[in-house]
């Protein structure tokens, strides 16, 4: 599955198990997500657990969508 933005941007990444890697789009630091886990231990799977970049702090969290995941900043 592919990674986008909610503005439907590919976004490239590399997905493995429910582990999502990709580059932050505002800095370009690798960002490492999880997805399909318990929302409540996963994180980037929910608003309430966003993954934080490690160099620009910009949070993001994923939602799986039918045909990709979605990214959203927030």
């Amino acid at each position: 599955m592919e990674l986008r933005t909610e503005h439907g941007i590919e976004i490239p990444s590399d997905v493995y198990g429910n582990n999502i890697a990709f580059a932050c789009p505002c800095c370009g630091f690798p960002v490492l997500a999880t997805s399909n886990a318990p929302k409540n231990i996963a994180r980037g799977a929910s608003p309430d657990k966003p993954v934080p970049c490690r160099r620009c702090m910009t949070k993001y969290w994923i939602e799986t969508d039918q045909s990709c995941f979605v990214l959203h900043r927030g």
